[in-house]
């Protein structure tokens, strides 16, 4: 849903925040199996996830038999995007994954594959964002000591006084369902981070 073709748009893939998934509220283990579940939700029109650690589980155990891993004891494994990819292959989610362009402009590239209406998947060091108070304050990530490396869904981008954010779905919180983050900080923290990341192309 684009709002304007001005220099300023906006535009939001999931404005209802439909794709959305959470497992509870501060859940920092499994956020590349929700990422995973996701961006096949967004995907796959015929795929609505329902019980959530159901999803994990079943998202995990598929994983760790493709890799000959114990799926016990290898359950509570921090996920690589290598782990993201085997699962969308295996759902047959549409992907390609791309790594961020060199350069001053690297914000418009995430910009370009929202606009085309395609979910971006990211990994980012949290310490990198800036934090809020309490967990309401938009703008911002939430108020946990430390940081993590931590997958985000990107579902759209917004502008406020002429800065950019990306739309975010950030399983962490209820609150991370369209949560908005500086796009500068966000790209920042992937450069350092993980430059890679994956497009998801929308299901039919």
């Amino acid at each position: 849903m684009c709002a304007s073709l001005s220099a300023f748009s906006s535009e939001s893939i999931d404005p209802k925040g439909e794709f959305f998934v959470q497992r509870t509220r501060g859940d920092t283990l499994h956020c590349g199996p929700l990422a995973a579940i996701m961006a096949r939700n967004f995907a796959d029109t015929n795929y609505k996830p329902q019980n959530t650690f159901k999803e994990i589980k079943s998202a995990r155990g598929l994983v760790n038999d493709f890799l000959g891993l114990d799926r016990n004891k290898d359950f509570g494994r921090w996920w690589e995007f290598a782990d993201i990819e085997t699962y969308l292959n295996f759902m047959g989610v549409r992907y390609k994954s791309t790594k961020l362009t060199k350069g001053r402009n690297t914000e418009s590239q995430i910009k370009k594959l929202l606009d085309q209406q395609q979910m971006v998947l990211v990994n980012v060091n949290m310490n990198h964002i800036p934090r809020g108070k309490n967990a309401n304050k938009p703008y911002s990530t939430f108020y946990i000591p430390g940081g993590w490396g931590h997958f985000l869904a990107v579902v759209g981008y917004e502008y406020k006084d002429e800065k950019l954010y990306f739309e975010m779905h950030d399983s962490f919180s209820p609150n991370g369902r369209n949560r908005l983050y500086e796009a500068k900080y966000i790209i920042g923290s992937m450069k350092k981070f993980e430059p890679e990341f994956l497009q998801i192309e929308r299901g039919v």
